[in-house]
Formats: C-alpha cells, structure tokens, sequence
C-alpha cells in the first residue's frame, strides 16, 4: 500500500461555469421604413466549462422594449448550450414611428453546478419619416404683365423610403395660397397617399392685376408617420401694366381751311405710358385708316418699329380739303404688347370752305319801266368788279340780273321776260393774275313808273 505525504492530498479542480455572450454584443438596426420589419440574428456562444440551460428566450423574457421581437433562431427556452456551444436568436425591429429607440435584452440562464447567471445585449433603431418636397426652390413667376396668366408645374416627391400618407387639402385655400396665385390642377390630391419614392404634381398659375411684388407659399401638409407636418416653397411674382399707346391732343380739329390748294399739318406724339415695349403694326394712311381729305405725310412712327415703355415717336398728318364742308376722321394705330393687339385712336375734323373774291357791286337800283317806250329806251350799264386773291384757287361767282316783276302790266311783263333787256353774266373767275370784269345792261324810260330791280 502506499503512502500518501502530508500535506499533498488534493480533490479534483472545481470546472469552470457556463459563460454565455453575444455576438455581436450590440447591435443598430439603423433608419428603418416604418412599419417594416428589419431582422439580425446574433449568435449566443458558451465559452465557459460547464453547460448552460436557457431561461425563457421571448421577447417578454428578454424584456425587450417597443418596437423589439424575438422572431426566430435556435435558442429556445429551456434549451441547453453545451460548453464550447453555440446557438441563435433572431431579433426584429419594426419602428413604429420616427423616434430614435434603444433597449437591453436580457438572458437569464444556469450554469450546470447551479449558479444562475444572466447575459445582456443592447439594441438600437430609428424609423424614416416620410419626407415629401416641392420642385423649383424659391420659385419667381418673374415680370408679368397685367392680363396674362402663366403657370407653373411644381412636382412633388417622397424622398424617402416610407409611404407619405393622407394629404392635406390641394386647393388654393389649403395649400395657403391666395390671388393673384391660385391652384389651377395638378396629380395630387386630397387625402391621397404618396408611396416611397413616388411622385404628384401641382400646377400654380400666377394672374397679377397690380404692378406689384406678390410673395406667396405653397404648404402641402402630409402624415410622415409620426405626425402631421408641411412641406412649403416660396412663390414670387411681379406685376406690370403692359405697353400702352396714347396719341396727343384729343379729339384735334383743323379748324376751317380754305379748299382745294389750302393744306394744314398736324405732328402727334404717340406715348408708350406702361412698363413694357411694344410693336407698331403698319404705319400708313390704310394702316392708320385715313382717307382723303386726310393723310400721313411724315413723323418718327415706323411699321414694325418698338416703343419701349415711357417712350415716344411721331405721326405728321396733312390736311389737303379738295372741296367744301366739314370732314372727319379717325388715326387707328395697332400695336402689339405681350398680351394682345390693341388700337389706340384719336379722333380729327376740319371744315374746307371757298376762298371767294371780293366783289365791288353797284348794290340795289330803282329804275322806271314803261311798255310804251319800250324798247326804245336808254340803258343804263352797272359794272361787277371781283378783287383778285392772292392764292392760286379757282373760284367761281355768279352774279345775276333780276327784276321785280309785282305791279309790271302783261306788255311790260312780256317784254322783261324776253331777256333782252339784261345782258347774261358770266361767271367770274379769279385767279391770281386775272380780274374779270362783267357788266349789266339795265333799260330805263320815263320816271313816272318805278320798279325795283
């Protein structure tokens, strides 16, 4: 038998205890799409000596917080890991809005000699906001003239990988809009979703009726997920008054003219008194619609030249009356602005009137007639001179011999109306270098019977 020294007796080495961990020993799901499960499997491993028995392996068991679930792998409740072993658990984030999460899983487990023991993991995620934007940033409409509308398409977009749910109302008033800019169609619409990535339109027209500065905001509300918010882009607009003719001196009259070889000219100034140029159409008597005694003879107005705003040319129209009476007329000049093809008018007149000679006349004369002496009477000859006028006009007076016939007896009746007792006149024409002279022969006799001529 042998012999066991003092001091040197020793049991067996207690075995070292089950030591579980977790690879990885934390983990980040990350920005998740709401609503949309995210999965990791994380290995449990028993680096110690012993083997270790599972506690309960759920999601209550390893007291995971919202949005956290054990949805698989190979550990289970109760299970054993041997030492040196392995096994898994599958966790599952599903963020249920955009807040940033964090929890610790907790497992509980025994070592084969009976301590219990327990093994934490942290896990974190995020859920994605739907975010929706608006096309063309800051966006101005620009200079506008008064009468025109133009539009624009704005298109909106879900950047993000979650769907945009329910929104706001698509109208003017909803989308804070209010004139001189409203919404006037577009895809999107009330209460729509707009899915991951997807798209809708907005179509805004701007209608200025002042020449001012108009600032606005399209806001479109939209549920991101966690909660009702705006997407919004700024809006700008100017307005102007278009290009606008005026022609001077209204409703502009001549006055009285002599006719025929008698002229008088007339310059108007056209004004161009909006904010923006325009185009002359055709500058001409038909362009301008005068008709004679009217025409344009000159001025700066050209067809087809440009007025810019605050500037100015000329139409210089004569007045050429070929005969008498009063005449009227209207100057219809068009012209093109950036909203239509207007006309702009200005109503003339004059009156022509004959430059008659002055006529040097014996005037009213009594003589006596008596059929007994008739025509053995003495004549008496009165002379008409017309006075000669400086001008080259040919005018025409006739002068004209006449008798009073009331009280006459049939013989001296019949006698005058013969015409032998008067000499025709002739018209008196007059020019600048001749004076006709025309002369009356009147008969005479006694005293005794007086009549007026």
């Amino acid at each position: 038998s042998g012999t066991i020294a003092e001091g040197t007796l020793s049991g067996p080495a207690a075995p070292a205890l089950a030591a579980l961990t977790f690879s990885p020993t934390a983990y980040n799901f990350g920005t998740t799409v709401q609503g949309v499960a995210s999965n990791t499997t994380v290995t449990v491993s028993n680096s110690g000596g012993e083997a270790a028995t599972l506690g309960t392996v759920t999601t209550v068991g390893l007291g995971l917080g919202t949005g956290f679930t054990i949805t698989g792998g190979t550990c289970a409740t109760a299970g054993s890991v041997a030492a040196g072993g392995s096994c898994t658990i599958q966790f599952t984030f599903t963020a249920p809005d955009t807040t940033a999460r964090s929890t610790t899983g907790t497992l509980s487990y025994t070592s084969a000699s009976g301590s219990a023991l327990t093994k934490s993991i942290v896990l974190s995620g995020q859920g994605d906001a739907a975010t929706l934007t608006i096309s063309d940033a800051s966006y101005g409409f620009g200079t506008v003239s008064i009468g025109n509308s133009p539009t624009k398409t704005f298109t909106v977009t879900n950047t993000s990988a979650n769907v945009a749910g329910t929104l706001g109302t698509i109208t003017t008033a909803g989308l804070g809009l209010a004139a001189p800019m409203t919404r006037t169609g577009g895809t999107c619409t009330t209460g729509a979703a707009i899915a991951a990535l997807g798209t809708c339109t907005i179509i805004i027209t701007y209608t200025p009726t002042a020449a001012v500065l108009t600032t606005d905001s399209i806001d479109v509300s939209y549920n991101n997920g966690g909660g009702v918010v705006n997407a919004s882009n700024t809006i700008t607009g100017t307005g102007r008054t278009p290009g606008t003719l005026t022609i001077s001196d209204a409703a502009y009259s001549y006055g009285t003219t002599v006719s025929r070889n008698t002229t008088a000219s007339k310059t108007f100034t056209v004004t161009n008194t909006g904010d923006a140029s325009v185009v002359l159409g055709t500058v001409s008597d038909a362009g301008l619609s005068l008709a004679a005694p009217y025409s344009l003879t000159g001025g700066t107005c050209a067809t087809g030249a440009t007025v810019a705003a605050a500037g100015t040319c000329t139409l210089i129209v004569q007045y050429a009356p070929t005969a008498n009476g009063a005449t009227s007329d209207s100057i219809d000049l068009t012209y093109t602005n950036d909203v239509s093809s207007p006309t702009v008018s200005r109503a003339i007149g004059a009156t022509a009137v004959n430059n008659a000679p002055a006529i040097t006349a014996p005037g009213s004369k009594l003589f006596p007639l008596d059929s007994a002496t008739m025509p053995a009477i003495q004549g008496t000859t009165y002379t008409f001179t017309p006075t000669a006028i400086s001008d080259a006009n040919s005018d025409t007076v006739t002068i004209t011999c006449a008798y009073e016939t009331v009280g006459l007896t049939a013989t001296d009746a019949a006698y005058i109306a013969t015409g032998t007792n008067c000499t025709t006149l002739p018209s008196l024409v007059t020019t600048a270098s001749v004076q006709n002279v025309s002369t009356c022969l009147l008969y005479t006799s006694d005293a005794a019977d007086e009549r007026s001529s």
